[in-house]
């Protein structure tokens, strides 16, 4: 199982949370775990191959800019 941290720098508030959940749901396979409003990160783990390209794409998408740390 692959794990990722995602960093976004301009999630500010429950709302911001609710947009970027709803584009993480949309990638096939990804299971967003947790979210930590105060250091601007998502947690989510996958089964298969993790495309940190599609999650920082996905995130774009909907106005954060974001990095993705993936750890195997």
């Amino acid at each position: 199982m692959e794990k990722v941290t995602i960093k976004i720098e301009n999630m500010h508030c429950m709302g911001c949370v609710k947009r970027a959940e709803g584009a993480l749901k949309k990638i096939k396979g990804l299971k967003v775990t947790g979210f930590d409003l105060e250091n601007k990160t998502v947690s989510a783990s996958s089964k298969t191959h993790i495309d940190g390209g599609e999650i920082v794409s996905a995130l774009l998408e909907v106005g954060f800019e974001a990095t993705v740390s993936i750890n195997q």
